[in-house]
């Protein structure tokens, strides 16, 4: 038993939506001392108490889906507090209270309030940060560097479950922890390498596929079969274009 209100009483329903027009989110307003707990009030809602649903949605300008559907600035502060903490806009939305993505895009397109600039330099500054694992450790840094030195390029490698962005490792190396720079190159270069080798191998050993055809005479002829050609050359324009990109300039 937490001893909070759980009961709807048109006290606490008042309360509640004076806080939310204000522009604070429902969870925060459900921690202040004496309020219903959050599952309370969205049972409220859900039974639409005294008509509270309605002008839950009219005071959070939410539609029956439960997503705001109009410009709020405390709703759009939070967004852009959040995309400069590097956090993707789809990830934000998904929050409660939140619009959804698709809203927030509508937004920028309207340029409510000189919103799109300060979207666009919220996005700016989030990219220019480090992402969520922005501590560098020596461990992650060489798992990072064992995996580029094996073929992976940093992009890919940043992908993979628990890995930091790439913006952060490259931040790394800007800072050069532990001489994180130096053995940064030191992987391209092995990457290179391990690169290089499959495309030779791949122009020694082109993967060819091969079809049985009848010919008009009843003969038969066997011929390649050119999807695995295009297939082959396309790994080799690849390959190359990496190698273009990775090597020092």
């Amino acid at each position: 038993m937490t001893g909070r209100p759980t009961l709807y009483t048109p006290q606490n329903a008042e309360r509640i939506l004076t806080e939310l027009a204000r522009g604070r989110a429902l969870r925060a307003v459900c921690r202040d001392q004496g309020m219903p707990p959050y599952s309370a009030v969205r049972q409220w809602i859900a039974d639409d108490r005294d008509g509270f649903a309605a002008r839950y949605r009219a005071t959070r300008h939410i539609d029956k889906a439960g997503a705001p559907r109009r410009y709020s600035a405390a709703i759009a502060d939070r967004i852009l507090r959040k995309l400069m903490n590097d956090k993707a806009l789809d990830a934000i939305c998904r929050d409660p209270d939140m619009p959804g993505a698709s809203t927030v895009r509508q937004w920028v397109k309207d340029d409510h309030h000189g919103f799109a600039a300060r979207y666009r330099d919220a996005r700016r500054i989030g990219r220019a940060r480090p992402g969520p694992a922005t501590t560098y450790s020596a461990g992650l840094a060489g798992s990072i560097l064992a995996e580029i030195a094996g073929g992976r390029p940093l992009t890919h490698v940043c992908r993979d479950p628990g890995m930091p962005s790439p913006t952060t490792v490259r931040h790394w190396a800007r800072q050069d922890h532990d001489g994180f720079a130096a053995s940064l190159d030191d992987a391209r270069s092995f990457c290179l390498d391990v690169v290089a080798a499959k495309l030779i191998d791949i122009v020694d050993h082109p993967r060819e596929e091969w079809r049985v055809l009848r010919m008009p005479d009843g003969s038969m002829d066997i011929v390649p079969v050119r999807e695995s050609v295009k297939h082959t050359e396309l790994r080799a324009s690849v390959l190359l274009r990496l190698i273009a990109k990775m090597a020092p300039g």
